[in-house]
């Protein structure tokens, strides 16, 4: 290098010289580059040791106990004891190694999932394996897409001609929403999942959404559903606060008032106006809807109860009374307050009620309703964060009298008329001071029905709990182990709340948890159990907030 430099020094405009010069410094920067990438572009791509072959397994599917092949290449030299083969995490046993074909049992505990092979401290995966068991998702329930991913179903409400309203914070549903004809907060599908156009829905919620639909045939005899939740107006009528009421085609059910006009005779349209016929409204959110024999109960994250006074209103200034009564409230069919329910006489608005949020509340068959949440007083006394409210909206004493309640918040709660039983979960582990893992049994009377032990869960919390009708308990959340058997956010339980057998068979239940169930007939007349909420997985499947399945 020196003695080519003393060259170019003395033959400064030496083309042959510079040339050379040029490629020595190239080539210096291209092996500098080369070393520090340690690239080789001539190098192969090194083949794994072990590769699942591109053919199904035979049978694709089978029940635990059944012989499966897999087609792998790599492990014909390999004796059993070399490597360890998965069926979704759950070792499988192998019994035959011939060739590129593999053969397994399918395990008891196993459910649907990736193959996979366990060599020398590698993983191999490998194709989905389907257990078969008496858990599925029914094919006859079609839904499509259903909701987009991060929207939610928030109730199921069945209607009498088979088919179902479902409402949530949604704006579309399975691709049918349209700008001349959206999808906001409310869908209708028939018995098998098909969309049903609402025309006379119009659009709807629009920047909110609907937490809770009841139903409940008014003085005319016809069928209404009151819809709650947060949201200001629907079908561009503003003024709604929160709560409404629409027709059986999900059309605000309307009616014309008198107001006073300054000027009849220049504005004599200024005279009337078309509002909701449902007169009554709160200043916050509605997050469950339930009725007795005396009116509807709201429930939810407010303080103050609206009604219009028309007759004292103008067009541009419509006059509101209000009361104070936060938490919930009973009212009559037109929206008219119920002064019996959470309503102090002397005071002139409502009582305390809880010193925290409430996140769940459920009715049993004799109507009366148990909330959930993170307050440890009721209208002042303790209440372990669960309280029965009595028929005018106090707490009822006698409610898990002789207990103390939850150490933690309790997250939801569900009540089954047919069992009896209800069921509760949350950041709690103790119950009337006996451990419960978060997820308990109740009685009807509060007290805890301690021959239900629910286990211990890994890598997550259950957020949702209820028992069938069929005695099997139903636990979603964000786990994926229980009792340390690999299950990945769902599981049935039997009542003493081990594994079911043959009931644990699905694949991934992922993506967000229940809001609620509905147990109903499959086509076939086997017992199955429709699922809403904000999940988008199912059994390795895509399912963006309801599926159906059938528990044979």
């Amino acid at each position: 290098m020196n003695n080519i430099s003393e060259t170019c020094i003395k033959r400064s405009f030496c083309g042959t010289c510079s040339l050379v010069v040029f490629l020595l410094v190239i080539s210096t920067l291209g092996c500098k580059k080369s070393d520090s990438l340690g690239l080789d572009p001539y190098q192969k791509t090194v083949e794994p040791l072990v590769k699942f072959l591109d053919i199904d397994p035979l049978p694709t599917s089978g029940v635990a106990g059944e012989k499966v092949t897999f087609y792998i290449r790599g492990l014909a030299d390999k004796d059993a004891d070399q490597f360890q083969f998965y069926i979704n995490q759950t070792k499988a046993e192998v019994v035959s190694i011939k060739d590129s074909a593999v053969t397994v049992i399918v395990p008891e505990k196993a459910s649907s999932g990736a193959a996979s092979v366990l060599v020398d401290g590698e993983n191999y995966f490998g194709p989905i394996f389907n257990v078969d068991g008496y858990a599925r998702i029914d094919p006859t329930f079609n839904t499509g897409k259903g909701v987009q991913q991060f929207q939610s179903i928030t109730d199921i409400m069945p209607l009498t001609d088979g088919g179902y309203y479902l409402v949530g914070n949604f704006n579309d549903f399975s691709g049918n929403a349209t700008e001349a004809a959206p999808v906001n907060g409310i869908v209708k599908i028939d018995s098998k999942g098909g969309f049903v156009a609402l025309k006379d829905a119009g659009k709807a919620v629009e920047g909110g959404s609907i937490n809770s639909i009841l139903t409940l045939k008014g003085s005319d005899n016809f069928d209404y559903y009151y819809i709650g939740g947060s949201f200001s107006g629907y079908n561009v009528r503003s003024g709604i606060q929160n709560l409404t009421r629409i027709t059986e085609k999900a059309a605000l059910d309307t009616t014309v008032v008198s107001l006073i006009n300054p000027a009849p005779e220049e504005r004599p349209q200024d005279s009337h106006d078309t509002v909701p016929v449902f007169n009554g409204g709160v200043n916050g959110s509605i997050n469950y809807l339930f009725k007795d024999d005396k009116g509807i109960i709201a429930i939810g994250a407010f303080q103050y109860y609206y009604r219009y006074y028309y007759e004292r209103s103008t067009v541009g200034n419509l006059v509101q009374d209000r009361y104070r009564i936060g938490q919930f409230v009973r009212m009559h069919e037109d929206g008219s307050i119920d002064s019996s329910y959470n309503f102090n006489p002397s005071t002139g608005y409502g009582y305390a009620g809880t010193n925290g949020y409430i996140y769940g509340a459920t009715q049993l068959e004799n109507q009366r309703i148990i909330i959930v949440g993170s307050f440890s007083k009721f209208n002042g006394a303790s209440s372990g964060r669960i309280a029965m409210l009595t028929e005018n909206g106090t707490m009822d004493p006698n409610f898990n009298s002789a207990g103390t309640g939850a150490d933690g918040d309790i997250s939801s709660i569900n009540y089954n008329k047919n069992t009896h039983k209800i069921m509760i979960t949350g950041a709690f582990t103790h119950y009337n001071g006996k451990s419960v893992n978060g997820v308990a049994m109740l009685n009807e009377d509060g007290s805890l029905d301690d021959s239900f032990v629910f286990g211990q869960t890994g890598g997550g919390s259950p957020s949702f709990a209820a028992q069938l009708s069929n005695g099997l308990v139903l636990v979603s959340g964000f786990f994926d182990h229980y009792n340390g058997i690999f299950r990945q956010g769902i599981i049935f339980l039997n009542q003493d709340g081990s594994l079911a057998r043959g009931y644990n068979n699905m694949g991934s239940f992922g993506g967000g948890s229940i809001s609620k169930i509905y147990e109903t007939p499959t086509d076939l007349g086997t017992y199955g159990v429709i699922l809403v909420g904000n999940f988008n997985q199912v059994d390795n499947q895509q399912r963006n907030g309801i599926v159906k399945l059938e528990l044979q």
